[in-house]
């Protein structure tokens, strides 16, 4: 005989910005959406557990404590480790929502104009495979429930090949990414941050989809966003927060990140970054386009 049916089960997220909703109001957000549309297919289901939150790395052998910063506020820690470590009672869990490893590459690596393509490629494998894989076997070996349903979500491009240099080179600045000036000024034997952009998308969902394929737990599925190169910043059809005049975040909740960006984040720079930190993550069209492309894995 199988288990008895529980009477609240529990949809839990866990993950980075992404799955957090970087800039977003809690009701655009996508998961949010999901719930919305999962709600009548498990009964009694109580609202979604979030343990995600900006800046979060999957955090694969780090042992340390870690402030209690809002989710808004990007922090490498609780890691996505800590998170399912952490988590007191797997049993009701039915439905995972989650992501890793962008933080652990690192945005400022990514589109950096000095990262070498074969350097970038390895850390993707490195995070967004290996990390990955580690952490699939410690969520499937905590959260054991036989219709537990693990979703794994891809990452989209932040830019892509339509790019102007100067909108890079300001995104860049935004993002405390350095060398940016060497896009502008075409400097020979410098990458160009758009491929990169590219190549982390593309190559992060490969390894990703690998990691669910060598964990081999069949409630373990990965969905790719299905976001395309004109979703990215300054395409034709842009589903990524951007920036305002002055570099002001044009997202739903800067005014409420900006005091506590403040409060909390101390060196000048970070702080700044932190104010922006929505940039380039999905606005509430993205989020739509999440949701539906997560709700493929429930047929």
């Amino acid at each position: 005989m199988g288990a008895p049916p529980i009477s609240n089960p529990v949809m839990l997220v866990l993950g980075d910005s992404v799955a957090w909703g970087q800039g977003l109001e809690d009701y655009n957000k996508f998961y949010q959406l999901v719930f919305g549309q999962l709600s009548p297919r498990y009964p009694g289901m109580l609202p979604p557990v979030m343990r995600a939150h900006s800046g979060a790395v999957i955090g694969r052998g780090i042992n340390q404590s870690w402030p209690a910063w809002p989710g808004e506020i990007p922090a490498s820690g609780p890691t996505i480790f800590d998170q399912v470590n952490q988590y007191a009672d797997p049993s009701p869990v039915r439905v995972i929502l989650m992501d890793g490893g962008i933080n652990d590459v690192n945005v400022r690596v990514i589109l950096n104009p000095v990262t070498q393509s074969a350097d970038l490629e390895n850390l993707i494998k490195q995070h967004c495979h290996d990390d990955m894989v580690a952490l699939l076997q410690a969520v499937a070996a905590k959260f054991t429930h036989p219709e537990c349903k693990i979703i794994v979500f891809g990452y989209y491009p932040i830019l892509a090949e339509n790019a102007a240099d100067a909108s890079i080179a300001l995104l860049l600045n935004a993002l405390g990414v350095p060398n940016g000036d060497l896009v502008v000024r075409g400097v020979a034997g410098i990458s160009d941050p758009r491929d990169l952009a590219v190549q982390f998308w593309q190559q992060s969902d490969l390894n990703l989809k690998a990691a669910v394929d060598d964990v081999g737990d069949k409630r373990i599925t990965f969905v790719a966003s299905t976001f395309q190169a004109q979703n990215a910043l300054f395409e034709s059809d842009p589903l990524l927060w951007g920036l305002g005049f002055g570099l002001t975040p044009e997202d739903e909740v800067a005014d409420q990140r900006r005091e506590p960006c403040v409060d909390l984040v101390h060196q000048w720079f970070d702080c700044q970054t932190c104010i922006r930190a929505s940039v380039g993550h999905p606005n509430a069209s993205g989020a739509i386009k999440y949701a539906e492309a997560i709700m493929t894995a429930f047929p």
